[in-house]
């Protein structure tokens, strides 16, 4: 029995040593764990962040481009009317040529109707 006694008290610092060391692996895997929760965490909260970055983005890039379509809508529009314009000028323009005798219209005045003598 002595010699168990012996062996009992030479195991129980080892014993107590091992005891620690399954203490302090429980706190590190404790530590581990609220690491990989927090890790997890900031990673959804990562995911959602880009997910509110590209849903901006992409509406960013809408309203870009329904405001470049407008201010082309708008620009073709101005010069569909100056066109209109235009061309309405052009045809009375026309019709008034059409109107005025020939008499009245310019023309290019020649060296006789400028002479006296001419007119005869």
């Amino acid at each position: 029995m002595d010699d168990a006694r012996r062996l009992l008290e030479l195991l129980r610092p080892a014993v107590e040593r091992a005891e620690q060391i399954e203490q302090q692996q429980q706190a590190i895997a404790d530590q581990i764990a609220k690491l990989k929760e927090a890790a997890e965490a900031e990673r959804e909260g990562m995911i959602t962040e880009r997910a509110n970055v590209t849903a901006l983005r992409e509406a960013a890039v809408t309203q870009a481009r329904e405001e470049a379509d407008a201010i082309i809508a708008s620009a073709r529009a101005e010069e569909e009317t100056a066109r209109a314009r235009i061309a309405e000028l052009l045809r009375r323009r026309r019709t008034e040529r059409r109107r005025t005798p020939l008499r009245w219209r310019r023309q290019k005045p020649s060296a006789q109707s400028w002479m006296p003598s001419a007119r005869n």
